[in-house]
């Protein structure tokens, strides 16, 4: 099965002008046939807006196209997370990611280390002999973490130094 087609770009919803002629930034979020805006909190005029970039070169007109970009990177990451992880990607999970409604939660090194064998075990490329390398790994790992009393350990804090220690 392949990648599902997923877009991240920046919209002005024309329905919603300010009295000021402004109108509200929203990110859009398109993946699988699937759609979700999310509203920035900024306004703009429709003449200073460019495909999705505001064409002044005042300070403040810097300050948004860099917040704007920082938006379209967060999603982007997101979505990169979550399919990393092997989760449930739609634009809802996305969205309520991008907003802080469910966090991603960062991986431990025995539940990716598990996630992965049973990625292993599904996918059969592998013999047994292989798979069951992977398994005594694991028996090996959780040996350690029992000794260094813990009972998993984040996989950003699993260093050398931690090793070493």
């Amino acid at each position: 099965m392949g990648r599902k087609p997923f877009s991240v770009k920046l919209v002005l919803d024309e329905r919603r002008k300010k009295s000021d002629k402004e109108y509200p930034v929203y990110i859009r979020i398109l993946y699988d046939s699937r759609k979700a805006d999310i509203f920035l909190y900024e306004y703009v005029d429709p003449a200073m807006w460019d495909a999705g970039r505001i064409k002044g070169k005042t300070i403040y007109d810097t300050y948004l196209n860099n917040k704007l970009q920082d938006c379209i990177r967060k999603v982007n990451l997101i979505h990169l997370e979550l399919e990393s992880q092997n989760k449930l990607i739609d634009v809802k999970s996305i969205k309520d990611a991008f907003t802080g409604k469910n966090q991603i939660k960062e991986p431990n090194m025995l539940e990716y280390f598990i996630a992965y064998i049973k990625n292993l075990e599904d996918r059969r490329e592998h013999t047994h002999g292989v798979v069951q390398h992977y398994h005594t790994t694991l028996n090996y790992l959780t040996d350690f973490l029992v000794s260094i009393k813990k009972k998993d350990i984040l996989l950003k804090d699993f260093t050398i130094k931690e090793l070493q220690n």
